[in-house]
């Protein structure tokens, strides 16, 4: 005997919610299909693995939903929470390693772009996403050996180049800090560029210039490869496209400009110190800027070079030598950072991720106290 409708309509609808109670995700057979028999929503990127397609009713969508952003708003606590531990961290230097070495390094965040405030109290604009900006969000800095080596060796009123300097925070921190410095600043990525401009702007006014640009020993126009989540770690790669390991969508055409083009472009007049980050490319740079460094005798000139300087015919350890400028590597241990002697790398047969090549015209005993004994 056949149930009446109604029956058989409640029966089954009880059923089926039960049956949605016990498995909320229901897998619908369709091209496209996923891993077990469960659809991803159709245009979803490889970053969203979790997207699917839901089937319930408008009251589960809205418990859903409410999930979601209960969800976000623990997420943004969380990284409220972290943020807070890591800027306690009681060692000057280190945070930096154990951000990347744990899950902080993994930390995403919903929105493309924020704003923060530096340690050094000024605001920046970053992308949080980025490896630089997860760092400045959690710790209020970045790499700070290099903003007070630079620090050590400043005076008030200098004339500072920054290459390679992504979205500006060394070149930030002495226009914070030095009221009358004036900051010339280069970087070829274009959304670093972009920020990098904003934060200029917004931190020393007139006294910030960005350049749109990459610095070599050639004019003309140069491809550099994308790193996604990691833009310092982008570089010019040669053009030949057979020799570029990185997909094209990751590669971008920059303008390529000589160190002379760059100070009559930005009519600089002269130059007290120099950083240089540019990934691999630091030959050409230093060659470019040669007969600045030789006609100005810059104050300092700091620079990253993951390369080997203990080889005498090593075309950096060469250009130094020829203009009397001391190298220096710099030593960072969880309490202190120290500034050692190429010659003692050498004979030691050590070497250091970023160098300092000091002018001669700084005295021959302060040299030597700062190889010494310099705590910054």
């Amino acid at each position: 005997m056949r149930q009446p409708r109604g029956r058989r309509g409640r029966k089954n609808g009880r059923a089926s919610r039960d049956r949605t109670r016990r498995s909320p995700w229901i897998a619908i057979p369709r091209r496209g299909r996923g891993r077990n028999g469960v659809v991803r929503s159709e245009g979803a990127s490889g970053t969203d693995r979790g997207s699917l397609r839901r089937v319930c009713g408008p009251s589960e969508t809205s418990d859903l939903r409410v999930h979601w952003q209960e969800g976000r708003r623990i997420a943004k606590s969380l990284h409220g929470v972290a943020r807070a531990l890591i800027r306690c961290y009681p060692f000057p230097y280190g945070q930096g390693r154990l951000i990347d070495r744990s899950w902080l390094g993994r930390v995403r965040f919903d929105e493309p772009f924020m704003t923060i405030r530096a340690r050094a109290g000024f605001q920046m604009r970053i992308m949080p996403n980025d490896h630089i900006g997860r760092h400045l969000y959690l710790t209020g800095s970045f790499d700070p050996a290099i903003v007070r080596t630079l620090r050590y060796f400043a005076v008030d009123g200098d004339r500072f180049l920054d290459v390679g300097a992504n979205i500006g925070f060394v070149s930030c921190a002495l226009l914070a800090a030095l009221p009358r410095c004036q900051v010339v600043a280069v970087e070829p990525l274009r959304q670093c560029y972009e920020l990098l401009a904003q934060n200029l702007g917004h931190v020393g006014g007139r006294r910030g210039v960005a350049v749109h640009a990459a610095i070599s020993d050639r004019l003309g126009n140069g491809v550099m490869s994308l790193r996604e989540g990691n833009t310092g770690a982008s570089r010019l790669v040669p053009q030949d496209p057979s020799t570029i390991p990185t997909p094209p969508d990751q590669l971008d055409s920059v303008r390529m400009l000589t160190a002379e083009k760059l100070m009559e472009e930005v009519d600089l007049q002269g130059v007290d110190l120099i950083k240089i980050d540019v990934e691999g490319h630091e030959e050409a740079v230093l060659r470019s800027l040669s007969p600045i460094i030789a006609r100005h005798n810059p104050r300092a000139i700091l620079f990253e070079h993951h390369g080997s300087l203990d080889h005498p015919k090593s075309f950096i350890r060469g250009l130094f030598e020829d203009l009397r400028y001391r190298i220096f590597g710099l030593q960072k241990t969880l309490f202190r950072l120290r500034l050692v002697s190429l010659e003692r790398l050498v004979a030691q047969g050590r070497s250091a991720p970023d160098y300092l090549a000091v002018s001669p015209s700084i005295d021959k005993f302060q040299i030597r106290s700062l190889a010494r004994n310099t705590v910054l």
